[in-house]
């Protein structure tokens, strides 16, 4: 195998590492039973969960 081929692959092992923790962060967050909001550096929400939702009787 090329030094290419092999910084190839380690590339795609890496994406698909990172699909697969940013799938299980989204699944323990989506079915949290807490709310749970991210905000950005201007204090902008970029994220809220269903249960923060229904915490606030609010829609995303």
């Amino acid at each position: 195998m090329t030094d290419k081929q092999t910084k190839i692959n380690q590339q795609e092992q890496i994406k698909r590492e990172l699909r697969e923790s940013e799938a299980r962060f989204r699944a323990i967050v989506e079915n949290s039973q807490s709310g749970i909001l991210i905000v950005n550096n201007n204090f902008e929400f970029t994220y809220v969960n269903d249960m923060l939702c229904q915490i606030l009787d609010s829609s995303q």
